[in-house]
């Protein structure tokens, strides 16, 4: 027997991979599972529905690969999507990476001060301030004629 199953899916130009699960029902009818992923993805997280097709196998023969058309392309243009924006992630990661260690390096250049012990003050230098706030903190009398 013949098919042109494989150039079917080779014309379908899908850049993920494909898992098809075929399992016979009752009534001579099939339920097929078409699920595409992205083997190219860095990280976890794009999870598509399959595709479940619940048909007679000459429906399937008849209709299958014209019913997977669009959602193929639509799936090949999110993985493009994502890809790009893994991509633009990374980049941005990278310039944000540089240019905290370049502040870093920045602020490691200014001299810093030593607050490990408190500072010392004469009492010169300590009772004019006192006297000044203690003047300060004098009310002031008002008389109300």
């Amino acid at each position: 027997m013949k098919t042109n199953f494989f150039q079917i899916i080779a014309q379908l130009k899908s850049t993920g991979s494909w898992t098809i699960h075929i399992s016979p029902e009752t009534n001579d009818r099939l339920i097929v599972s078409v699920l595409l992923s992205d083997p190219k993805s860095n990280k976890e997280g794009i999870n598509l529905t399959p595709m479940i097709f619940n048909e007679t196998p000459k429906v399937l023969d008849e209709t299958l690969f014209s019913l997977l058309t669009t959602p193929v392309k639509q799936a090949n243009e999110m993985f493009t999507n994502v890809a790009v924006f893994q991509k633009s992630m990374e980049e941005a990661k990278k310039a944000l990476e540089a240019k905290m260690k370049a502040k870093s390096a920045d602020t490691s250049k200014v001299a810093k001060k030593d607050f490990s012990s408190p500072p010392c003050w004469s009492i010169d230098q300590v009772q004019p301030k006192r006297e000044k706030l203690n003047v300060s903190l004098k009310p002031q009398s008002h008389e109300y004629h």
